[in-house]
């Protein structure tokens, strides 16, 4: 009996891994059993290849009103779309009492009494016809226990706020590996807004700048950002001086205090130039997270506390793959709304498109662990300037420093 077997010790350079190591031991007995059990985690971890390789069974249930028997999946849970309160915010007391399932034949709704009863008469039905014999394998999502539809669609609206929350949502809950992966294809299709750049919004917002310097050249994003996290992009392009960038900044009138540069790329100049308008200069580094003093609380963040320096400006770190998860979140829709203009530049789509999230396998630990990189050398200075913005904004409290990392420690 493996129980938690993602959690089992990797192989190392003397000896294979504690599961195969398991396994091993019961090899000379003929009438060896082998139970594994186990939260997933990955899709190349071992219990889920383990199920893949075996019968692949999930429980069926009968619906109450047509009969028709099928696996409880959560896309089937629906809860009223308008239990929201003033603000536009989820009213999870309401969600609760009027989460119910769906039936996928009939569409009739299933309330606490029909899915007991369902369960009650549900059996196990394979997926895997090509399975090898003895072996099976079963899945189980959480709402075949006694957690209830309202408390998962609670539990739902609660953890996709955040960005590893969703993940033990998809492990925990749903009985399914996380797959994190955010490729340039799926980036490159930037939807449009139905608005323009530099169009006037008719929310109460504030704009946010970033600024990528190179050699002869600087990239900037402006983004616009509402009290409650929505944003959308002002403008994108470049310039060819630093006074025509801050000219530019001028013009739409963004506060001094709203606009943050690299200083990757000549540090000490970049520090100078930030003194010179007010601005606050910025480093990714590749970390994936800080720990900040937030409401009494240590709580991991995308961002640094801000640092003084000695060109007498401000400088704020940010962990680099902290804030590209941010954005990835931010830009599949988890998060606050997240829009594009319409007539945004080719160099801006093209920009977007250049970074992607793969899965490696740590060689030293033999751990599973994804990582961001880039795509065939493409350009990514805009791309840059929004994953900028996605930190700074947590930094200026736009958007909330626990929905951008995780929940606060206690």
């Amino acid at each position: 009996m493996l129980d938690e077997l993602d959690k089992f010790a990797p192989p190392t350079e003397k000896e294979a891994a504690a599961y195969n190591l398991a396994l091993e031991r019961t090899k000379a007995f003929p009438g060896r059993k082998h139970v594994l059990t186990s939260t997933p985690t990955l899709n190349t971890g071992d219990i889920w290849q383990n199920y893949q390789a075996g019968t692949q069974e999930t429980f069926h249930v009968p619906c109450h009103a047509c009969g028709e028997r099928q696996a409880m999946e959560f896309g089937q849970i629906k809860w009223d779309e308008g239990a929201r309160s003033e603000d536009g915010k989820w009213d999870l007391k309401r969600v609760t009492e009027s989460a119910a399932y769906h039936c996928t034949k009939c569409k009739e709704p299933w309330v606490e009494g029909h899915r007991r009863k369902a369960i009650e008469h549900g059996k196990w039905v394979a997926g895997n016809e090509h399975a090898d014999p003895g072996h099976r394998s079963f899945r189980l999502p959480s709402w075949y226990s006694n957690i209830g539809f309202g408390e998962t669609a609670k539990k739902f609206l609660t953890e996709k706020h955040y960005l590893h929350g969703l993940q033990g949502w998809v492990n925990g809950w749903c009985a399914l590996p996380w797959e994190d992966q955010f490729d340039d294809d799926e980036a490159a299709a930037i939807p449009p807004g139905a608005f323009a750049k530099k169009q006037p919004w008719d929310k109460d917002h504030i704009l946010l700048a970033a600024i990528d310097r190179q050699i002869d050249e600087y990239w900037f994003v402006i983004r616009a950002f509402a009290r409650d996290g929505t944003s959308r992009l002002f403008d994108e392009g470049r310039r060819r001086t630093i006074e025509d960038i801050a000219q530019l900044m001028a013009e739409h009138r963004i506060q001094p205090r709203h606009v943050a540069i690299d200083s990757g790329y000549e540090t000490q100049d970049t520090y100078r130039i930030a003194a010179r308008y007010g601005w606050t200069a910025i480093k990714g580094e590749e970390r994936p997270h800080f720990l900040v003093e937030e409401r009494g609380m240590r709580i991991k963040s995308v961002h640094s506390s801000i640092q003084p320096t000695d060109a007498g400006c401000q400088l704020l770190l940010l962990s680099s793959p902290g804030c590209q998860d941010l954005l990835a979140w931010l830009r599949r829709g988890q998060g606050p709304m997240w829009e594009v203009a319409h007539d945004v530049s080719p160099e801006y789509r093209e920009h977007m498109a250049s970074h992607k999230k793969v899965h490696r396998v740590n060689r030293k630990t033999g751990k599973d662990l994804y990582e961001w990189i880039r795509v065939k050398h493409r350009p990514d200075h805009l791309y840059d300037c929004e994953t900028y913005l996605a930190g700074f904004a947590v930094f200026g409290k736009v958007i909330a420093a626990e929905a951008a990392m995780e929940k606060p420690d206690a």
